[in-house]
């Protein structure tokens, strides 16, 4: 599988062909993450939004264009330490956030059973969101 990064006017996007990303159901069935999307009634998406290096406010806008030019998989990360403005972008894009798909990781440090509660309730606090559609951890 190969990627390509573009990057222009300090927006960065990652194309990913084949796009293949497993998600594990709660059935335990292993499904593509375009079969989720298709089976939530988004299109089927091949090129994801990379957010590395978006911060602030210059970042949120940066974020809600992207959007609003056709992005649809928005990928964030605790790391990143943008997930704040990465959500304020979604808010700001007026974009339904049940037609977005948006992903954020959880850091190593992090891997117990508890501090990963609550890493991923501080991501969900920081991003002003409901819930991630993919948390890789």
């Amino acid at each position: 599988m190969g990627a390509t990064v573009y990057s222009r006017g300090g927006v960065s996007l990652v194309t990913m062909l084949p796009f293949a990303v497993w998600v594990k159901e709660a059935t335990g069935t292993m499904v593509m993450i375009n079969d989720v999307a298709k089976h939530r009634g988004v299109k089927e998406f091949v090129v994801f939004f990379f957010t590395y290096g978006l911060w602030g406010n210059a970042g949120a806008n940066a974020v809600s264009s992207g959007i609003n030019a056709g992005y649809r998989l928005i990928d964030t990360a605790y790391n990143y330490e943008n997930e704040g403005a990465v959500g304020e972008g979604i808010r700001r894009s007026g974009i339904p956030r049940d037609e977005l798909w948006v992903t954020s990781k959880l850091p190593g440090r992090y891997h117990t059973y508890e501090k990963a509660l609550v890493a991923i309730q501080e991501s969900l606090f920081r991003a002003q969101l409901d819930y991630f559609d993919l948390y890789l951890i």
